[in-house]
């Protein structure tokens, strides 16, 4: 669709250009533009295409980040990971199984308060799921693989 969207806005530049001016192809380009706008709707609906596009290894956030408007890389990203956590995560409930688990003292002394006040804080950033990761991670080539058969190679 974003390749779509470039092609429009390319072409009504063209045939809007003193002496080029097209009214009839500028209608068709409206038209197209009307159309797709629609699927991009869509889209927010049903967030597939940004979980594919995501999905890509080619492309990941990177190419969200390059070719979207800012305000929509947010919302897009949370829906796609709601779809991760509702169907694939199966960390989740692992980490809920072993929360159960753990024991902590009722009551800290004065020793340990004072011990762990002056811990060292190591810096590392939160903990993030395998989808989370995956999308961050910088895009790659995949050769002449769809992103489909690079998913499906024993490696991945």
């Amino acid at each position: 669709m974003d390749a779509l969207l470039l092609h429009y806005e390319q072409q009504k530049k063209q045939y809007s250009r003193p002496g080029q001016t097209d009214t009839r192809m500028l209608r068709s380009i409206d038209m197209g533009w009307f159309i797709l706008d629609k699927y991009y709707n869509l889209s927010d609906e049903a967030p597939v295409y940004t979980a594919a596009v995501l999905l890509d290894p080619r492309k990941r956030s990177a190419y969200i980040r390059q070719n979207w408007p800012e305000a929509w890389y947010e919302p897009a990203l949370v829906r796609s990971n709601t779809i991760w956590k509702e169907y694939y995560d199966t960390a989740s409930t692992e980490e809920l199984d072993n929360i159960s688990m753990v024991t902590t003292p009722n009551v800290m002394d004065s020793l340990a308060q004072l011990m762990m006040a002056t811990e060292v804080k190591s810096i590392h950033k939160p903990k993030r799921d395998d989808f989370t990761v995956f999308v961050m991670t910088d895009p790659m080539s995949i050769e002449d693989l769809t992103p489909l058969q690079w998913w499906c190679h024993p490696n991945q």
